[in-house]
């Protein structure tokens, strides 16, 4: 699994590059779909619904996030730890490793095979603004409306990175 790099204490960033994309990092539990089984960061695997299995696809990888909600993750955690699913309770996607191509490209692909889907979809990304004020207010409205806080991502990464990445 991809990881992010992690920017706490470090300020707001003056060197964001131009056309990066950002979206919110979502509070919940990690999870890799393999095209027939769900697993979380440390391998177990996950105890999903029968429906979420015959509906997810089995012809690409998927890396995202079991998520509830804002300031549901309990419910998350009840999900992956004990298999007990809430409606709630969705897979999120954020990468396709199985795709070639850029981040946008893998992400067209989780998109197209998860937004049709009830319980999954695939994360929603903007352009990051470039000036160091503009950033700091868009962190500020995702923090007040309760998002855990911001993903920033290269667009133009052609490979799925696993581990810490300086391309999220």
């Amino acid at each position: 699994m991809t990881l992010a790099m992690d920017w706490a204490g470090r300020g707001v960033p003056t060197d964001i590059p131009l056309g990066w994309l950002g979206s919110e990092k979502l509070f919940g539990c990690r999870a890799y779909w393999d095209g027939k089984e769900l697993w979380t960061r440390k391998g177990k695997t996950i105890q999903v619904p029968n429906f979420w299995k015959a509906k997810l696809p089995t012809d690409i990888h998927l890396d995202g996030e079991i998520y509830a909600g804002r300031k549901n993750f309990m419910a998350a955690y009840a999900a992956t730890e004990y298999g007990k699913f809430s409606p709630e309770v969705k897979f999120i996607a954020f990468d396709c490793p199985s795709v070639k191509g850029n981040w946008l490209e893998r992400m067209n692909a989780a998109k197209a095979k998860t937004n049709n889907l009830e319980f999954s979809g695939a994360v929603d990304s903007f352009v990051l603004p470039t000036k160091a004020f503009e950033w700091g207010t868009e962190v500020g409205r995702m923090s007040r409306s309760g998002a855990e806080g911001l993903i920033m991502r290269n667009p133009e990464t052609k490979i799925y990175e696993v581990g810490r990445s300086q391309n999220y």
